[in-house]
């Protein structure tokens, strides 16, 4: 291969986009911290099923993550706490409610309306809707438009 080849293929490799990945809290809770190591400020606690999105470098210590949460804010994590084997969600307008079923015309389940940042793991999806899971193992129904997935292709801002 000439070397006019190789500098092509090597512009397409770095011309390629890289995609973050998406990411979820598995821990009953997490701490988030402004640098990847323990004794650093921490950022905030996010509780089990907390979606974030990875950082597309990947940091030199296989034991902290770089990534980023529904607004966009880089925090460290500890990779123990994170797993990459399910998709989760997070309530991302003022308040949400769910359901039994993949209809509106139903009672919603929950009385009171969910704030912003409750999160799920998320079990399928069904056209509108994410069947979701909380951390009892209950599930439900929600509106897909309700909830921010580091997965999914952004659809505009955040609903705040």
């Amino acid at each position: 291969m000439n070397s006019l080849a190789r500098f092509a293929i090597g512009f397409l490799v770095l011309a390629l986009p890289q995609v973050s990945k998406a990411a979820c809290v598995q821990a009953r809770v997490a701490n988030l911290y402004k640098s990847p190591r323990s004794s650093a400020a921490k950022s905030w606690e996010a509780v089990i099923y907390t979606p974030l999105r990875l950082a597309k470098n990947k940091s030199k210590n296989k034991d902290w993550a770089r990534v980023f949460d529904l607004d966009g804010k880089a925090h460290w994590i500890e990779t123990k706490d994170l797993t990459t084997h399910f998709s989760c969600a997070t309530v991302n307008v003022k308040s949400s409610q769910l359901f039994q079923k993949t209809n509106e015309a139903y009672v919603p389940i929950v009385n009171l309306p969910l704030v912003r940042t409750v999160s799920f793991k998320i079990v399928s999806e069904e056209a509108e809707w994410l069947n979701l899971e909380d951390a009892l193992g209950n599930t439900y129904w929600g509106k897909k438009s309700d909830f921010w997935r580091p997965d999914a292709k952004p659809e505009g801002k955040s609903k705040h």
